[in-house]
């Protein structure tokens, strides 16, 4: 391994302990990526994952990095278990410890000697997974597995289940791909459930009931007195709903809190229609702002705004369904005299109210965006400014509904609670500061990438136009942004060079010559270890010596350009197209036939399937051919 100055690695000797950190798995395996693995791709295709999370943790975080992840999940799975009441005792305690480790063993040396060393880590989780499903069996068995014998309310326990359901197919699933941040986000999800559930909840119940007695043992009796079938039953059209379950809300409750319910109920579904809206609005044509809505609902812009009804049905059938189930599942009791249709109507009026709040500014911006042409630079930055608010618009618009539903339901009344202490008075203050300081960080981190892509791919659409300053104005703009993007510096030499191309005069050609060098400079610190800023430096050189006039000032771009192929050959020594590009420069600039063929026979080697190579070593045949 070398840096990004050519030092060899200091560490070298260390990585197993420390693994190279985060995103390195692609540049990595490039260096071992030679003729069998040319085949198998079928060229040079690059991977910048193993497609298994034991390898990729062992690459990243070392064999240490690999044992606490391990001992970590298991622990997660062991905990589970025991929260739901399947591990009462030490007995079952270490028949689940000799079940699930001997089966993680037995499942990796049974995939070992069926795949290779490749598939250890399949059969690790699929031999945990199979000793989990055995206890779980064995456990079935056991009059202790009662949920009501171990003191956990079926609610919860079924709760907890699903979250462990959820997990375990997690870890299966990454065994054959790899963490993205949507999984990621739902396993940290999952987790946090299981904790709550499992630990804080009991442990603040027991410290809420006299005398120590475990408040699951309570919660279970009330569960099972309240699905008694004399008081239990569900609402029905036109009719109030007995008290069920969950805690009755004071009958003498008035005003907007006697509406809780319905308002968590559609701000709920009104983060839903917002989601559709924002995938909606963003195409057609419509120069109103009701005519962009009524084209969203209507027409379908990828068949050339042909009429449909489906989109519309969509919406109202999520939109309804969504509020007659969260009424169907409302437990106001009797004595709150409140029909089941004024439920449905007052949720359908706030998710509705609050998403044809949205939908309606949402529109008027989109439409005011497609008003205008833009033909100038100005023009361009106030289309990206009015682009740019779209973002900030949906995130802040969010932002204030879920701040509502937990001001709403921080407030929610319990009568059967004990006085709250004053760190209680203060945990909902603490948390909207950790809020807010999260969603600062968020809008100066993640919203600046998202901002970041915009401007980029509007800058693809005037390349396409032929208007380079523009574009190139635009990546810039990306650039000052997100400085770490270090693919907007590939776009904007990309753009730099196709100027350059068509430009006839020799002092500007010049001049964005070495502004696409100076581009690429910057960027490549960003990417120290991958092979692709090299290539393209490589690449930048090679093109500024076909558009060079001067034949020593020629050889001279092309001697640069070869040194930055032979830096990416360092880091992806497989790569048959590099080999092919030196071949190139040695025979047109240097007349140096010998040494082009050299180079092209050791790309057969690396890939001996490229008719390209075979074509081009006919040439320098034919060139010996003349010479001789």
């Amino acid at each position: 391994l070398e840096r990004a100055d050519g030092r060899p690695d200091p560490f070298s000797h260390w990585r197993f302990l420390c693994g190279y950190g985060p995103e390195t798995a692609g540049s990595l395996i490039l260096r071992h990526g030679f003729r069998d693995y040319n085949l198998a791709v079928r060229g040079h295709e690059t991977h910048d994952r193993f497609h298994n999370e034991i390898w990729d943790v062992i690459l990243t975080t070392g064999y240490p990095g690999l044992a606490a992840y391990l001992w970590f999940t298991f622990l997660v799975v062991f905990y589970a278990c025991k929260w739901v009441g399947l591990v009462p005792d030490s007995r079952a305690k270490a028949i689940f410890w000799s079940l699930f480790l001997s089966g993680g063993l037995a499942g990796s040396f049974a995939f070992v000697l069926w795949h290779g060393l490749t598939f250890l880590g399949v059969g690790l989780r699929s031999g945990t997974t199979l000793g989990l499903l055995t206890f779980l069996a064995w456990q079935s068995f056991r009059r202790e597995s009662s949920t009501a014998t171990q003191g956990v309310g079926s609610n919860r326990a079924l709760t907890m289940v699903a979250l462990l359901a959820g997990l375990t197919a997690h870890f299966m699933e990454i065994s054959f791909s790899f963490d993205v941040e949507s999984t990621l986000l739902y396993f940290w999800t999952f987790v946090a459930l299981l904790i709550v559930l499992g630990h804080h909840l009991p442990a603040v119940e027991r410290r809420q009931i006299p005398g120590g007695t475990h408040a699951a043992t309570v919660q279970a009796a009330v569960e099972e007195k309240a699905s008694a079938p004399p008081n239990a039953g569900s609402r029905k059209l036109g009719t109030t709903k007995t008290a069920g379950p969950r805690r009755a809300v004071k009958a003498s409750t008035t005003g907007w809190r006697a509406w809780r319910g319905e308002i968590v109920g559609g701000a709920l579904i009104a983060l839903v229609l917002i989601n559709l809206g924002t995938m909606l609005l963003q195409g057609g044509d419509a120069t109103t702002t009701l005519q962009t809505i009524g084209d969203a609902l209507t027409r379908l812009p990828g068949h050339n705004n042909a009429w449909t009804w489906s989109v519309l049905l969509a919406v109202i059938t999520t939109w309804v369904l969504a509020a007659v189930l969260l009424t169907n599942e409302d437990s106001r009791p009797a004595s709150a005299k409140c029909s089941w249709r004024q439920t449905l109507g007052v949720t359908l009026a706030v998710s509705g109210g609050l998403a044809l709040v949205y939908w309606l500014v949402l529109a008027n911006r989109v439409t005011a965006m497609l008003a205008p042409a833009r033909v100038t630079l100005d023009d361009v930055d106030r289309f990206l400014g009015e682009r740019l608010f779209l973002v900030d618009f949906y995130y802040g618009f969010i932002l204030v509904v879920v701040l509502v539903l937990a001001a709403v339901l921080v407030r929610e009344p319990s009568p059967d609670a004990p006085r709250p202490n004053r760190f209680f008075r203060l945990a909902p203050w603490a948390g909207l500061a950790l809020g807010l300081a999260a969603i600062a960080t968020v809008h100066a981190t993640n919203l600046q990438w998202c901002k970041g892509g915009v401007m980029v791919n509007r800058a693809k659409r005037f390349v396409s136009q032929r208007q380079w300053p523009i574009a190139a104005a635009i990546c810039e703009a990306a650039i000052q942004a997100v400085p770490a993007a270090d693919d907007y510096y590939l776009a904007l030499c990309s753009i730099l060079e196709e100027q350059a191309a068509i430009t006839t005069d020799a002092a500007q050609q010049h001049a964005l010559f070495q502004r696409a060098e100076k581009v690429l400079e910057a960027g490549r610190k960003y990417r120290a270890l991958a092979p692709i800023f090299p290539i393209a430096q490589g690449n930048l050189f090679m093109k500024w010596a076909q558009a060079e006039r001067s034949a020593d000032q020629r050889r001279a771009l092309g001697r640069i350009a070869i040194e930055f192929y032979e830096q990416a050959i360092v880091r992806d020594p497989g790569n048959f197209h590099l080999w092919n590009a030196i071949a190139y420069l040695e025979l047109a600039l240097f007349q140096s036939l010998d040494q082009a063929e050299s180079r092209l026979n050791h790309s057969l080697e690396l890939y001996p399937n490229s008719s390209k190579t075979y074509g081009f070593r006919g040439d320098v045949y034919f060139q010996k051919g003349v010479l001789a």
